[in-house]
């Protein structure tokens, strides 16, 4: 797992080879931009640009993916996330779906951070998160990177 601001974002290009790709297109991103699907590289990359309202942390499930990487951008409003190890998980909510890349958990996150506007996180296949977590409503940006 990952946490820092975009403009750090050139120090974690060489984790994966689309990782510059998607940087770029966040550098781009404009607050304009209507919320959906927007392929940079069909099934291999593509971003889910969503307005949230926000959930409190009794309500907050973490998920965990197989195929994607989640490079999650927060463009607007303020949001907190919990993670912890998917080796760690025990409590399953929902079978790993392969279809749809995503299992809910109903552990607890070992650790809860706040990831302001103009922050990232990366969440690699064995971390857990639970995001959406305050009050409010968060504009991001999802970026889904094919594992390889």
């Amino acid at each position: 797992m990952i946490l820092d601001r975009l403009e750090n974002a050139k120090k974690y290009e060489a984790l994966h080879p689309k990782f510059t790709k998607a940087f770029d297109y966040l550098r781009k991103f404009s607050a304009d931009i209507a919320p959906g699907r927007y392929d940079l590289d069909g099934d291999k990359l593509y971003v889910n640009v969503m307005d949230i309202q926000n959930h409190d942390r009794e309500t907050a499930k973490l998920e965990a993916h197989k195929k994607y990487i989640d490079i999650q951008y927060i463009f607007s409003g303020d949001e907190e996330m919990g993670w912890k190890d998917t080796a760690l998980c025990g409590s399953v909510s929902t079978a790993y779906n392969d279809k749809a890349d995503y299992a809910l958990y109903t552990d607890s996150a070992d650790s809860l951070f706040a990831v302001p506007a103009g922050a990232f996180t990366i969440f690699f296949p064995e971390d857990a998160h639970a995001p959406s977590i305050g009050s409010g409503t968060v504009r991001k940006a999802v970026v889904k990177v094919l594992v390889d």
